[in-house]
């Protein structure tokens, strides 16, 4: 396995497009996504425009994660009725909404857990067994 995960632009935007249908059921504003290059805790990041509550009842209000982790692993799989060790990369990523009171002080809370599996296919990078929880 590399040192260095790199996780395909177009499988950041189907992640960001599943947990964005999530948001967007809850009422709550689409995100971005972007890799996270942090070499200690590699991640996705995840941010949403600002926005507010009718009536106002925070100074400002917003959608980000809390952490998260992108980590290789390797798994047991049966192939063609043979058991071999797969690499994979688990993406976690806890979906938050942080808000900024008047006085200043910040605050938030969970609002889900995204999780999923990526699979090197054919030398082609694809999700598998994605959750919402």
């Amino acid at each position: 396995m590399s040192d260095t995960i790199q996780i395909p632009e177009e499988i950041q935007n189907e992640i960001a497009e599943t947990i964005n249908n999530a948001l967007i059921r809850r009422g709550f504003p689409t995100i971005t996504i972007k890799h996270n290059e942090n070499d200690r805790y590699p991640g996705l990041d995840i941010i949403s425009e600002e926005f507010n509550t009718t009536p106002v009842i925070m100074k400002s209000i917003q959608v980000d994660n809390f952490g998260g982790s992108i980590k290789e692993e390797t798994i047991e799989v049966i192939r063609k009725g043979e058991i071999v060790e797969v690499d994979i990369i688990s993406v976690w990523i806890p979906v938050h909404v942080s808000y900024t009171h008047f006085d200043g002080g910040t605050n938030g809370t969970s609002l889900f857990s995204y999780t999923c599996r990526l699979w090197n296919d054919e030398d082609r990078m694809r999700v598998s067994t994605q959750q919402i929880s």
